[in-house]
């Protein structure tokens, strides 16, 4: 805070501190990218909530909000083949497949931006075809690349992911999945996944696919 009682950021980056106590005994630090002239603010909006403004290089005033988990983007998907021991698929003489899909979580902004950071856990809440219910975090599992919580990088795996049974379904079954990505006390709604499992009349071969952006067929 200089002299002048304004106070003033680094033109490199903007460093957002939102307290979560009212002393600010507890806080959150991040640092936001950008090219800013160093101005900082307070206003006070109609609702008669203070908002955070920042301007840019540009003179552009914008409100400072804290970056969350919105959405997530689908990276790319693998086929786990058949066996019995490391990063299986369906089990030896099954039918159907089971897939390794990764995600990357964004962020509120326009366009969506990847949150890089290795605290967040990702959870599912699953209703199954036949009506069964899960409802627990989405890794780790026995696929190494599974994890309990995102990558530095804002990226996890959600594997094994499929359908394997002991005869052919040709006809296929539908399940559903809501994603949630929970971080620094909060549950943040992320991504649903109309799943359909269907097989071949061949052992370990299938397809799965959500309708949208995973359509995935061995």
């Amino acid at each position: 805070m200089p002299a002048d009682g304004n106070a003033e950021i680094e033109s490199a980056a903007l460093d957002y501190i939102r307290c979560s106590s009212a002393d600010c005994s507890s806080y959150d630090d991040e640092a936001i990218s950008g090219a800013w002239n160093g101005v900082l603010s307070l206003a006070l909006g109609l609702d008669a909530f203070p908002r955070m403004m920042a301007q840019d290089t540009d003179n552009i005033a914008y409100q400072v909000t804290k970056r969350v988990p919105t959405s997530l983007k689908f990276l790319s998907a693998a086929v786990l083949q058949t066996g019995n021991q490391g990063d299986h698929g369906c089990l030896a003489g099954y039918y159907g497949i089971m897939l390794d899909i990764k995600y990357q979580v964004l962020d509120q902004q326009t366009p969506a931006q990847a949150i890089q950071d290795a605290t967040m856990v990702p959870h599912e809440h699953d209703v199954w075809y036949d009506g069964t219910t899960d409802d627990k975090d989405i890794g780790p599992s026995y696929v190494s690349t599974s994890s309990h919580t995102t990558r530095s990088d804002g990226t996890f795996d959600d594997a094994p992911l499929g359908l394997c049974k002991f005869v052919p379904f040709n006809t296929p079954y539908t399940s559903s999945q809501d994603i949630t990505i929970l971080w620094k006390g909060q549950s943040y709604s992320v991504r649903h996944n109309d799943w359909q499992f269907s097989s071949t009349n061949l052992i370990n071969h299938g397809t799965v696919t959500n309708g949208n952006d995973v359509n995935v067929t061995q």
